[in-house]
């Protein structure tokens, strides 16, 4: 699921050569449309919530920044609609949230955050945003790069299309990671920020 997202996010940079994001975006599908056929000697890929979350990440993703053809592809649906209701299930039932670490957290939310097309409980959200202020509560100063991208996209998952992205997270992480990320010549965002 991380290959089919890496794949996903750099079909969308701008230095791609011409034919490279095609080709990376046809990839990113084909990786998660194999996930979509377990055979008996393989592992589902949906039986534990951290997978289910790596998966449904990687099709949100996949989703956005390809979905023209991801309307070709209707197991992709099948699949993130499955994902959806593990990490949800886990969410409510399991009380699986409470000893993530930070890193999977941040992913966790940002999944949950763009998991609306096949949430049939209207949930997702909520517990992206519960997960989302929880860690930035509670995750120590030091560690915060270790949410990195995931709570930024999170928050652009969140906000409303066009909307500043909300300063209660991103204004405390830039705050805390800008350093790092004026070094690593790495932009936030193109959306204005509500500070």
């Amino acid at each position: 699921a991380f290959a089919a997202l890496a794949l996903s996010e750099y079909s969308t940079l701008p230095g791609a050569a011409i034919t490279t994001p095609h080709e990376a975006r046809s990839e990113a599908r084909r990786i998660m449309l194999d996930l979509t056929y377990v055979t008996e000697f393989e592992e589902d890929p949906l039986a534990d919530p951290d997978s289910a979350g790596a998966v449904l990440l990687a099709l949100t993703r996949i989703r956005r920044n390809d979905s023209a053809a991801w309307m070709a592809e209707p197991e992709l649906d099948v699949l993130a609609r499955n994902a959806t209701g593990r990490l949800l299930r886990a969410m409510e039932s399991e009380g699986w949230a409470r000893g993530v670490p930070p890193a999977l957290g941040g992913m966790i939310a940002c999944a949950l955050a763009g998991a609306d097309p096949w949430d049939d409980t209207g949930n997702a959200r909520r517990h992206a945003e519960e997960l989302l202020r929880g860690l930035l509560r509670g995750t120590p100063s030091e560690q915060l790069i270790a949410l990195m991208p995931w709570v930024v996209w999170c928050e652009l998952e969140l906000s409303a299309p066009g909307a500043p992205i909300p300063a209660s997270s991103t204004r405390y992480m830039w705050s805390t990671t800008a350093p790092w990320c004026r070094s690593a010549r790495w932009p936030l965002s193109s959306r204005p920020m509500s500070w």
